[in-house]
C-alpha cells in the first residue's frame, strides 16, 4: 500500500496538521480497501505435573530457542510498606558481577536477562536449539539461588538508590512522577514504582529480601516459556527435566496481590524548578494491560492524540521536537504519558490546550475511513512483527503469563485488528483525553508555575516539590 502523511497519522508515526482537518469523505469507505495478509504462530498453554505452567510457541524461522522462567514476584506482590523489594530481588538475580553465573550462561553463548512485570519476575535467555535443555536448567538454578552475600546486596542497594537520585536531576522524570501521583493518588508516587522510595530501599534488610524471594521461588507458582525452533513435546520434556530437582513444595507462599486501585490524585501537579530556562510538561494516565485488545486500540488512539497535540504546539508555540512517549509499570498496572519541553513564555497556550483536549478533539474530526484503513494495516503489521522470531514471541508469551491467561487464537488476534473501526478509535481517544481521566504535570521556574496557575485555577491543582515526589521527608509515606 502507499503510505501518505495522513495515513501515518492513524498509525504510529508523526502526525501533521492535515490529519486534523475536516474531509468530505470522512464517512465514505474507500472503494478499494487495502488488505495486509498476516500469519502469526499459535501460542499454547499447558499445565505440567509439578503444577507449573508452560507457555509455548513454535517458530522454525531460525535455529534458536528463547526460554524463560517466571515466579509470582512482580510489582503487585511488592510489600505495600516496603516498596522496592521485588526490584531488589531481581537486581540480585541479575547482578552483573556474579562472575560464576555469568560464565555459565556465556558457555552456552547466552546472556541472562530479566525484569519484573505486574505480577511476575522473569529470567530468560536465547540459545541454540541444542542448548535449550541446559539453559532451562540454569534458569531454574538461578531462580532458586538468590545471591545474598553482604557485598552483593549492598552493591544492588547502592544501584537502586542511585537510580532514585537520578530522578531528581531530570525534569522529564519528575514530570512523569507528577502524572503517577495524579493517576493513583499515592504519596510519594515512587511507592507504586519498581525502584521504591529512598526510605524503603535504604532500610530493607538482606534477610527480609531473602525470605520474600524464597516464599515465591517454588515450582507450583512458576511459569515456563519456550519460543522458537522446537515442538511442544520437546519443550515439555525440557521443562520437566529442568524442574525435576526443584523442591516439590505445593506452591508459593504468596499473600494477596495489590487490589484494583480506583483512587486518583490531583488532576494537575505543578513542580517548581528554580532557575529553569524552559518548561517541561507531561500528560497521560492509566492504560490497559499489554497485549490486550484494549491496549491495541489505546496504542493507536495515543498516537493520534500525540500527533494532534504536537501539531497544536508547533502552531501556537515554538516547540520543534514533538512529544516523547513513556511507559511505566506500577503496582496497579501500566501508565503511559507523553512529555515535551517548551519555552517558558509558551506555557499558557500549551497548558490551555491540554486542559481542554477532549473538547478540542470532539470539535475537530481527526480521522476518515482512509486513515482508519491505514491504522488497521499498521496494527496488523505490528502484530506480525511482534510475533516473528523467538525473542519477539517470547515477549508476548510472558505478557500472557503475567496475567495468567490462555493465549488467544491467532485468528482472533487478526480479526480484532481487522475489525478496528472509526467509532471505536474515536471513543478511545475521547476516553483517554477527557478531563476526569487525563493527568498533567508542569515543571518550571516560579514564573512558569504562576502562569500555569493563571490558566488552570485551583480546582484539582496541587503544587509539589521534586523531593516530595521522589519520597523525601516533605510528604510522609502514606496513602493519604
Amino acid at each position: 500500500m502507499i503510505w501518505t502523511r495522513r495515513s501515518m497519522l492513524a498509525g504510529f508515526g508523526a502526525a501533521t496538521l492535515t490529519g486534523c482537518s475536516k474531509t468530505g469523505s470522512r464517512r465514505r469507505p474507500p472503494t478499494t480497501p487495502n488488505v495486509l495478509r498476516v500469519a502469526v504462530p499459535q501460542a499454547q498453554r499447558t499445565r505440567l505435573d509439578s503444577g507449573a505452567r508452560l507457555y509455548f510457541a513454535e517458530d522454525r524461522t531460525v535455529p534458536l530457542v528463547a526460554v524463560a522462567v517466571t515466579i509470582p514476584a512482580g510489582l503487585r506482590h511488592d510489600p505495600a510498606n516496603i516498596p522496592g523489594v521485588a526490584s531488589m530481588a531481581i537486581g540480585l538475580l541479575l547482578d552483573h558481577e556474579n562472575q560464576g553465573r555469568t560464565a555459565r550462561f556465556a558457555e552456552l553463548g547466552a546472556t541472562l536477562v530479566g525484569n519484573i512485570a505486574d505480577s511476575t519476575a522473569v529470567l530468560q535467555c536465547t540459545v541454540r536449539r541444542a542448548d535449550a535443555p541446559a539453559a532451562l536448567r540454569l534458569l531454574v538454578d538461578s531462580v532458586r539461588n538468590l545471591p545474598t552475600d553482604t557485598a552483593t546486596f549492598e552493591r544492588v542497594r547502592s544501584h537502586h538508590l542511585g537510580a532514585l537520585e537520578s530522578l531528581r536531576g531530570s525534569p522529564a522524570n519528575v514530570a512523569g512522577l507528577g502524572v503517577v501521583l495524579g493517576s493513583y493518588g499515592v504519596s510519594p508516587p515512587t511507592r507504586v514504582l519498581a525502584a521504591g522510595t529512598p526510605h524503603s530501599v535504604g532500610g530493607v534488610s538482606v534477610g527480609y529480601v531473602r525470605q520474600w524471594h524464597a516464599d515465591r521461588a517454588r515450582p507450583g507458582g512458576a511459569n515456563f516459556a519456550v519460543a522458537g525452533d522446537a515442538s511442544l513435546e520437546e519443550a515439555t520434556r525440557w521443562v520437566e527435566e529442568a524442574a525435576a530437582h526443584w523442591s516439590t513444595d505445593a506452591g508459593p507462599k504468596v499473600g494477596p496481590a495489590a487490589p484494583q486501585h480506583r483512587k486518583r490524585g490531583p488532576r494537575v501537579v505543578l513542580v517548581p524548578w528554580p532557575m529553569s530556562q524552559q518548561c517541561t510538561i507531561a500528560y497521560g494516565g492509566r492504560r490497559a494491560a499489554p497485549d490486550s485488545a484494549d491496549a491495541m486500540v489505546e496504542k493507536t488512539a495515543d498516537a493520534v492524540i500525540s500527533g494532534a497535540v504536537t501539531s497544536v504546539l508547533r502552531t501556537s508555540g515554538r516547540m520543534t521536537y514533538g512529544t516523547r512517549p513513556e511507559n511505566w509499570t506500577t503496582r496497579f498496572g501500566r501508565l503511559r504519558y507523553d512529555v515535551f519541553t517548551i519555552e517558558r513564555f509558551d506555557v499558557e497556550p500549551a497548558v490551555h490546550a491540554l486542559n481542554i483536549l477532549s473538547e478540542w478533539l470532539l470539535a475537530r474530526p481527526l480521522l476518515d475511513y482512509q486513515e482508519i484503513d491505514g491504522a488497521r494495516q499498521q496494527s496488523l503489521a505490528s502484530l506480525m512483527a511482534a510475533s516473528t522470531g523467538p525473542e519477539n514471541m517470547m515477549r508476548r508469551l510472558l505478557a500472557w503469563a503475567d496475567r495468567d491467561l490462555d493465549p488467544p487464537s491467532a485468528e482472533y488476534e487478526i480479526k480484532t485488528r481487522e475489525g478496528l473501526t472509526l467509532l471505536t478509535l474515536e471513543k478511545a481517544m475521547l476516553r483517554l483525553s477527557r478531563r476526569a481521566r487525563l493527568r498533567i504535570c508542569v515543571v518550571g521556574d516560579r514564573e512558569t508555575i504562576d502562569h500555569a496557575h493563571k490558566v488552570l485555577g485551583s480546582d484539582g491543582v496541587e503544587e509539589r516539590t521534586a523531593n516530595a515526589l521522589i519520597g523525601d521527608t516533605e510528604i510522609g509515606d502514606t496513602d493519604g
